[in-house]
């Protein structure tokens, strides 16, 4: 694998590439998106875990950046973050227009055929892969969205499309004390509402990830090489 940092349009990326990248075939492009106060470091060893050995791996870093601590600086998509899930914050709807100029870009530079691109993340990472992947078939044929919730949900109910074929991965730790376990519920009741059938999963854990939630992910990833 090949890593390197670039900028992409106005995000900061990290992209891992397999040893060769064949052009005009079957590619998939994985983005992935960290969490509140984390940076885009921070899922880069997903790659190793849950990759195929042929998809591009894309780990941009949110754009607003605040201060955790003395000398330690965190990184949002939402900021300041919020758990009112009805309305669309503005600095998300930022993120989205900052992100959609960055996937135009590596479509391009890459050369990925529509719709081989997923998009997921964790918890604010999952929150915006929600909001701007689902209401995108045309590009996204999957979503996965770790330890989320949905926001701005009367956005998406305008602007989601009804059995599209996209395909959606939810999970979700029982002991979650930052995003309470309900969401899960509510995601899977709202997406099957419009038609979709997600795959969920719930495990004995917190905010975070798990050995197991992982081979999980790369299961349902890799299933998209069957098609």
């Amino acid at each position: 694998m090949n890593i390197k940092e670039k900028i992409i349009g106005e995000l900061k990326t990290i992209v891992v590439e397999p040893d060769i990248i064949v052009e005009n075939n079957d590619t998939n492009l994985i983005i992935v998106l960290h969490g509140y106060g984390a940076n885009m470091n921070d899922l880069v060893s997903l790659s190793e875990n849950i990759g195929d050995g042929k998809s591009i791996f894309v780990f941009p870093n949110a754009p607003f950046e605040f201060q955790l601590s003395y000398q330690l600086y965190g990184y949002a998509w939402i900021f300041p973050p919020t758990m009112d899930s009805e309305e669309m914050p503005e600095s998300m709807t930022e993120s989205i227009d900052k992100l959609m100029v960055a996937v135009d870009i590596l479509i391009e530079d890459y050369n990925i055929k529509l719709p081989n691109v997923i998009l997921g993340g964790f918890s604010q990472g999952a929150m915006m892969s929600a909001s701007f992947g689902l209401i995108r078939p045309d590009i996204f044929k999957g979503i996965f969205m770790l330890s989320g919730m949905l926001l701005g949900e009367s956005y998406l109910v305008s602007n989601i499309q009804s059995d599209n074929g996209q395909r959606v991965f939810v999970s979700h730790g029982e002991f979650d004390s930052l995003v309470p376990f309900s969401n899960l519920n509510k995601i899977v009741k709202f997406l099957e509402s419009y038609g979709y059938s997600p795959e969920f999963h719930q495990y004995p854990m917190g905010h975070e990830l798990s050995l197991q939630s992982i081979n999980d992910l790369g299961k349902w990833i890799n299933s998209f090489n069957d098609d």
